[in-house]
């Protein structure tokens, strides 16, 4: 069970924000978030959620690059690739500063809060860090999607391949993969697939999957399908495709490690969660997460496509957003327990209704108690406007409060829940 506790917060940023953030994302261990605005990086610590460092282009390198478009952390979070608009992926190096801290809290007399904690250090004083771009890469081909995988980093590109790059910028000698030569069937038993038969296939969206060994992919037509290699290595020979045979309308792709899950946003609104059939390989619808005319009667088929799917690190739950705006939570099996399209959320304090919130880019904190979302109005307002009022942009953090039992889970009954936050 997941509640939402008191309103967002917005968080400020201290400089003077002349470009408004277009996306976030955390780290994998979740303890910093990268910010991206069309010509700016910025690393934010998350508890407390305070700036860190920003890496600002030039006028002449944005003119070369293009505006800054995805970003995606090394498993390490020594690293961070950013995708442009003009088909670059720029490397950039986190290095630790010389002074270890840059924020330490203050707490005043008597405080539970003692210096003396363990891990004191570790868990509320923010790092200092520097960001230096070490590398730069050409793909010539507007890029799609990025996605880290172990010590690679795998790129979808508008013209039809798959780039595996290492992470210090290299190709080492590897070729890309045309995914018109990956063969694709209904399982993976069948003793020949088809090839994608047409021209300006290519990959919109991606996300690997470590439990089941392969990428949950949508592609440009609206298909959707899982991508595995057939042996160690990751070369066109090697890889295999699987489609979902129900889904032709995918917008975007988001995997549960836990469950062995992949929910598919679709245009219609509705979001499909599948797996893999252990025997045959194909595959399987598991269940659908979508708004019903009972329960939303004036909103179920106006919210647009999905726009965006996050599980939550815990994979006990999953955020979905859409294209006309709202938030709604899921348990893993499709339980509803929040939407902003309902109740409450709907009405002002006068009674009168409120547009729905549009989200842009979105991505969880750690363990799940948090949740940072870019608001998709307020990002596209101009520079001149921003200047104008005074206004410095800032990232919505949804708080939340979840029972104990989400993770550790009993089978007796309870008549009482201890909720944390």
């Amino acid at each position: 069970m997941y509640f939402l506790s008191g309103w967002p917060k917005r968080l400020l940023c201290p400089i003077e924000a002349q470009e408004p953030p277009l996306g976030i994302q955390a780290d994998p261990q979740r303890t910093l978030f990268a910010v991206l605005s069309s010509s700016q990086l910025s690393i934010w610590y998350n508890r407390p959620s305070v700036l860190i460092v920003s890496y600002k282009e030039t006028l002449k390198a944005v003119s070369q690059f293009g505006h800054y478009d995805q970003a995606e952390w090394k498993p390490d979070s020594t690293t961070i690739a950013v995708s442009t608009a003009n088909g670059y992926i720029l490397f950039f190096n986190l290095i630790s500063a010389r002074d270890k801290y840059l924020y330490e809290p203050v707490y005043p007399k008597g405080s539970p809060h003692l210096k003396g904690t363990p891990y004191y250090k570790e868990e509320q004083c923010a790092p200092s860090l520097n960001l230096e771009k070490k590398q730069v890469l050409d793909l010539q081909a507007a890029i799609t999607s990025l996605q880290s995988m172990l010590e690679d980093l795998i790129i979808a590109t508008a013209d039809g391949l798959l780039h595996l790059i290492h992470w210090d910028g290299l190709t080492n000698g590897r070729k890309a993969i045309n995914l018109c030569t990956v063969p694709f069937s209904v399982d993976l038993h069948s003793s020949r697939g088809s090839f994608l038969g047409f021209e300006n296939v290519h990959i919109t969206n991606m996300e690997y999957c470590a439990t089941l060994d392969g990428f949950a992919v949508v592609f440009n037509d609206g298909r959707v399908g899982f991508i595995t290699p057939m042996s160690s290595g990751f070369t066109a020979e090697q890889l295999h495709g699987v489609w979902a045979q129900e889904v032709f309308d995918g917008t975007c792709v988001a995997v549960n490690n836990k469950y062995r899950l992949m929910a598919f946003g679709c245009a219609n609104g509705s979001v499909q969660v599948y797996t893999i059939d252990h025997s045959t390989g194909a595959m399987q619808l598991s269940h659908k997460l979508e708004l019903t005319p009972k329960q939303y009667p004036d909103i179920w088929n106006k919210t647009g496509a999905v726009k965006l799917i996050r599980w939550s690190p815990d994979n006990c739950v999953v955020m979905v957003t859409w294209e006309c705006g709202g938030l709604s939570l899921w348990s893993v099996f499709g339980a509803q327990l929040i939407c902003t399209l309902g109740g409450d959320f709907i009405h002002r304090t006068d009674g009168t209704k409120k547009d729905p919130l549009k989200i842009s880019s979105m991505s969880w904190g750690s363990e799940g108690y948090h949740l940072w979302v870019i608001d998709a109005n307020n990002s596209g307002n101009s520079m001149t406007e921003s200047k104008n009022k005074g206004q410095h942009f800032g990232i919505l953090q949804f708080q939340f409060i979840k029972s104990a039992l989400a993770v550790n889970p009993c089978i007796s009954s309870q008549e009482q829940v201890l909720l944390q936050g």
